[in-house]
């Protein structure tokens, strides 16, 4: 038997709203009138915060930043947004079961580089970025992160500020040491 996990919802009563009322609805059976008493308020897993910027709604603050950062240096025209990537085609399995076809959306496509804004990469992209690579290699993919101040860029691969960090924790090693 396979578990259903539910996303973990916070109920906050509206103003105005006392629970007397909400007492009688239940009294009553009138479910159907409980969610005009209730803000349901669901966070976003990684607490990202949905921006627009031009009539366009990105998925978080840093992409659309990101955007932004693109727009400097290229036409909106040579930009795409979030193109998708098939990693694996629809099959039957064994046992003739349907197996739906695995997709990577990226957040943007400019000529032959893909950018993809991450904060934090999980083990389930890391995955499918192994996957974009084995089926696209004659495209490029660029897992960006807006820079921390210390490396005096604005935006920064995510491979290349691991780098950068473990080079800063051994001078700070060396000059705990000294």
């Amino acid at each position: 038997m396979k578990m259903i996990k539910e996303k973990p919802v916070r109920y906050k009563l509206k103003k105005g709203v006392k629970w007397d009322n909400i007492k009688e609805i239940f009294n009553s059976f009138a479910v159907g009138t409980f969610n005009n008493y209730f803000e349901v308020e669901v966070k976003n897993k990684y607490r990202n915060e949905k921006e627009e910027f031009e009539g366009i709604k990105f998925d978080s603050k840093a992409e659309a930043e990101f955007y932004k950062y693109l727009l400097k240096n290229y036409k909106k025209e040579e930009i795409i947004l979030q193109p998708e990537f098939v990693l694996q085609e629809k099959f039957r399995d064994s046992k003739g079961k349907a197996q739906r076809e695995s997709k990577y959306i990226a957040d943007f496509q400019i000529d032959d580089i893909v950018y993809d804004v991450k904060g934090v990469t999980n083990p389930l992209f890391k995955i499918k970025e192994k996957t974009f690579k084995l089926k696209y290699p004659q495209l490029e993919l660029k897992v960006v992160k807006k820079a921390p101040k210390w490396t005096g860029k604005e935006w920064i691969e995510i491979d290349e500020l691991k780098i950068m960090m473990r080079e800063r924790n051994k001078k700070k090693k060396l000059l705990q040491n000294n």
